[in-house]
């Protein structure tokens, strides 16, 4: 209901650092490989792992039932753009291109003020793909034109408002090119001699950004995990292998409904009701923040969105339809 706008990470994070070392923590920037945990795990009473980089994530074992993919399902483009008004009020626009893949513009405050942010999820294969594969460096006035022509093919409620002379990518650093396995593996692995680290964040469970929630299972994982924590410290527990099974069934309980909505959103042909969602509200604002908002909730967005009937029956009950015959 509210206009929406991100804070660049590359911003947001630096102040979150320095609140950190501002309550007393003690921040080391460096290098970590999975060769450098034991050392650590002897200087600490609790090791957690939070990135899934440096082959970090190798420690932890993949689940295959809880994870149905082997590759990307999609190939992303994210990027900051200039050149095109923002709308009014601000908030995330969601295009969908049947069989080619979605697109959310979205305004973002980076170092240059405000900015248009994208993030382009493409169906490997379609048209939307190159601008995942197509390096930008080596063309960039080249690839700034193949971005504004997709728009106008996929997503023309953004072309209109971009003013093809001005608009681009801002630079080489602010565009991101790639793909995302989603996966979830083991939430702790044994280092011998009694020592564990607990896998947290992308460590434990990574998920495609189609949902937007991956920044948002993790934090609520964190605080499952804090809690975890304060228990074991309260009771005298020791960081054992019992401490480190209750860490996993506590977040993968924060992140398990986030996990599973958007595997099924990513699916090849999502389930036809939820097609209907996006067309009621893409001619009705009010039902639309309604929809998202439960979109943001994966656990309310599970049962709302299960089946064809309680779909059917949460656009009755929130539809303009619905408010008009209560009115």
């Amino acid at each position: 209901e509210e206009p929406g706008i991100f804070v660049d990470y590359r911003l947001y994070h630096p102040r979150l650092a320095e609140d950190f070392m501002a309550r007393g923590g003690h921040l080391v920037v460096s290098p970590v490989g999975a060769e450098d945990l034991e050392h650590l795990a002897r200087r600490h009473d609790l090791v957690v792992v939070a990135t899934g980089r440096s082959g970090l994530s190798s420690l932890f074992p993949r689940i295959p039932e809880l994870s149905p993919f082997t590759s990307p399902q999609r190939l992303l483009f994210a990027g900051l753009a200039r050149g095109i008004s923002f709308p009014r009020p601000t908030g995330m626009y969601y295009s969908v291109s049947p069989g080619q893949g979605e697109i959310f513009e979205s305004q973002m405050l980076t170092r240059h003020g405000p900015v248009t942010s994208f993030l382009i999820e493409a169906f490997p294969g379609g048209a939307l793909e190159p601008l995942a594969t197509r390096k930008y460096e080596e063309d960039p006035r080249g690839f700034d034109a193949m971005l504004l022509e997709l728009l106008r093919e996929h997503a023309p409620e953004t072309f209109f408002r971009a003013n093809p002379a001005e608009f681009g990518i801002l630079g080489p650093l602010d565009l991101l090119q790639g793909g995302v396995t989603p996966v979830v593996r083991r939430g702790y692995a044994a280092l011998g001699e009694g020592r564990f680290v607990v896998a947290l964040g992308d460590a434990h469970v990574t998920n495609d950004p189609l949902g937007g929630q991956g920044a948002n299972a993790a934090s609520g994982a964190a605080f499952s995990l804090a809690e975890v924590i304060l228990e074991a410290v309260v009771g005298g527990f020791p960081f054992d292998e019992d401490f480190c099974r209750r860490a996993e069934e506590h977040t993968w309980a924060e992140t398990r409904p986030s996990t599973e909505w958007t595997n099924a959103m990513l699916q090849p042909v999502p389930p036809s009701h939820l097609f209907d969602v996006l067309v009621t509200a893409s001619g009705d604002p009010n039902f639309a923040d309604v929809a998202v908002n439960t979109l943001f909730r994966p656990e309310l967005a599970l049962e709302t969105f299960a089946t064809s009937a309680s779909t059917a029956a949460f656009i009755a009950r929130h539809s303009a339809r619905a408010r008009a015959a209560t009115s």
